[in-house]
């Protein structure tokens, strides 16, 4: 569902932008920051359950204990998983798309890169 909102408007925004006046082309560029901005924090709904689903799958298979009379647990886990993953990548990705910060976390990504060499 988002993966495909996310093709779906770049593949729109893409071929779109060739018949667009100027005015236009900015506002669509905007809007395409404003649409990832809001679609990538979706998404970290997704990769925790899917995590979860194979670990889940994976012990069943070798009928664990941990499998039997767990799945309050499993629940609670997928649940603090996709909360705090959720909060992390909203907080970077508003970070990120914010002129000011952008330019403050690519600095240090410059540095750490340096550091690190």
């Amino acid at each position: 569902g988002i993966g495909f909102m996310i093709w779906q408007s770049l593949r729109e925004l893409k071929h779109g932008l060739a018949l667009a006046s100027s005015a236009t082309k900015k506002l669509l560029e905007r809007e395409k920051r404003k649409t990832l901005q809001g679609a990538i924090p979706g998404v970290s709904y997704v990769i925790p359950i899917l995590s979860e689903t194979i670990l889940y799958f994976a012990t069943v298979e070798e009928d664990s204990w941990t499998t039997r009379n767990e799945p309050v647990a499993l629940v609670s886990a997928v649940i603090f998983c996709m909360v705090t993953t959720h909060t992390f990548v909203h907080s970077f990705t508003v970070l990120a798309c914010s002129p000011n910060y952008r330019r403050t976390l690519l600095h240090n990504l410059q540095l750490l890169q340096w550091k690190l060499r």
